[in-house]
């Protein structure tokens, strides 16, 4: 019985229907197809009308876990006069952290004050790289009406908040690899602000990891300034003297190694899709509603039997 019913009750395509109706509605069936490639048309040369390019370079930070022998040779023997300096305090960089590092106004301040190349053989600041593309799809009002401060906080904010969205970190925890891949209308800008961003990570990371000592050893030089001028007994003055190549080789351990894989080059095919890839699923969208509106026009088509 049960399968009695559920033989009953199993739903059919009647294709020679199917393609009866389709013949006969071909007139609507094309119209909608035309829609939809109409539609599709205009969305892809509105929305996708000026290319885009993606450079991307690649750096693998790497930090020393403990002194190389050299330094760690002179490290023994600097103990002696005293010396409290641990030498074996070098926390790893983390690669997690650099998308952090460039989310800030500091980092598009320095972009700011770059120049750059572009596909036309030229060089021009990005300030007006950026003024010409991208400053005139940032609305912010009647400009004579907001006073020439609130004028500069509005434009960097619009600013930080366009080119955020085209500089793209990715790190890799298994190991460690950082790669930051730029989007931009002129491939040599794509590369040139890549290439920038990735100068600045690596002089940001080795400013933040060795600050502390080099103002130690700043502190350290004046005394011995100062030790010079008061005649301080030798032993402060060899004490003083060992700190200062402490400090020194505090920096050295100190600052990361982070090597550059691969600086990014100018690309030369376009990142966003072709008009062609875009007006296509309009076509087929187009297709599906023609083929829809067929089968319902007339009562008298019955595709679908059981």
């Amino acid at each position: 019985m049960t399968n009695s019913n559920r033989e009953n009750s199993a739903i059919e395509i009647d294709l020679h229907v199917f393609f009866k109706i389709i013949k006969a509605e071909i007139i609507v069936i094309g119209l909608s197809i035309f829609l939809g490639a109409v539609l599709g048309s205009l969305y892809a040369f509105t929305f996708n009308s000026n290319p885009e390019y993606t450079a991307t370079g690649k750096i693998l930070p790497e930090v020393a876990s403990k002194p190389t022998n050299g330094l760690g040779g002179l490290f023994e023997i600097l103990k002696q006069y005293g010396g409290n300096i641990d030498m074996y305090n070098t926390e790893i960089t983390r690669p997690d952290i650099y998308e952090e590092i460039i989310n800030t106004s500091k980092f598009y301040t320095y972009l700011l004050s770059k120049s750059v190349g572009t596909s036309n053989n030229k060089k021009l600041p990005f300030e007006q790289y950026y003024l010409t593309n991208f400053s005139h799809k940032n609305k912010i009002g009647d400009q004579e009406k907001v006073d020439s401060a609130s004028s500069n906080t509005i434009f960097h904010y619009n600013y930080q908040q366009t080119i955020q969205k085209r500089i793209v970190i990715n790190s890799s925890k298994k190991n460690s690899l950082v790669s930051i891949s730029v989007k931009m209308p002129d491939p040599v800008v794509a590369a040139d602000i890549a290439n920038l961003t990735i100068q600045y990570l690596i002089d940001f990371i080795t400013k933040y990891r060795t600050e502390k000592a080099r103002q130690e050893l700043a502190f350290v030089e004046n005394l011995i300034k100062n030790n010079q001028k008061d005649n301080f007994s030798k032993e402060i003055h060899e004490s003083l003297m060992a700190s200062e190549l402490q400090m020194k080789i505090k920096i050295q351990e100190d600052t990361p190694i982070i090597q550059v894989l691969e600086y990014a080059q100018i690309p030369v095919i376009k990142t966003n899709p072709s008009h062609l890839l875009i007006i296509l699923p309009f076509i087929f969208i187009g297709l599906l509603l023609g083929i829809l509106v067929a089968i319902f026009k007339n009562n008298e088509y019955h595709i679908i039997t059981r």
